[in-house]
């Protein structure tokens, strides 16, 4: 049963920061999710906890932060990468705090299943 959640996290319409203020936190708000089209791709995450994972869906959809208090964005700290490697932590995959483009966490997703993959093999290696 596939589980899928939409916690992407922008800026609200008329609301974008400047390229020289990182850090100014603003409202945020839900975004489209772009996997099904084309030049995108994405990685299967098996193993997690889809309840807690609908649970913050819903929160987004709600204008609430992923956990409690209010939506906010910014591009350092509450970026659409960010909000995404905390839902990954609260449902069970760990990941590398240097989130700052989705190639990077894409990336340690692909090594995280990887591993996944490869371990039965590599534990009957003798």
């Amino acid at each position: 049963m596939a589980c899928n959640g939409n916690i992407s996290v922008g800026p609200g319409q008329h609301n974008h920061t400047s390229k020289t203020d990182f850090f100014k936190t603003i409202d945020g708000v839900r975004w489209a999710d772009y996997a099904d089209q084309s030049g995108t791709w994405s990685i299967r995450v098996n193993n997690v906890n889809k309840n807690i994972l609908q649970r913050m869906t819903g929160n987004i959809d709600s204008g609430r932060g992923l956990f409690s208090g209010s939506l906010k964005w910014n591009l350092v700290g509450h970026s659409c990468v960010n909000h995404t490697a905390r839902s990954l932590w609260a449902v069970g995959v760990p990941t590398l705090p240097i989130n700052l483009h989705p190639h990077i966490l894409n990336f340690q997703l692909f090594v995280r299943q990887a591993g996944i993959y490869l371990s039965p093999h590599l534990l009957n290696i003798r």
